[in-house]
């Protein structure tokens, strides 16, 4: 996958197929557990500016 695939991931926006995202050493999710997005405290900003 792409950079902003990946970011997108970590964030919570999107699901992965396949694998495993550890963040500062911690499992954030896998295909079975996953840490909802508001409780990841990682944020994201988008280039694009849209209201």
């Amino acid at each position: 996958c792409g950079k902003s695939t990946t970011l997108r991931m970590i964030a919570g926006v999107e699901m992965q197929d396949e694998g495993e995202i550890y963040v500062d050493g911690a499992l954030i999710c896998d295909t079975v557990f996953r840490v909802p997005p508001e409780r990841r405290a990682i944020g994201l900003m988008f280039q694009d500016f849209a209201l």
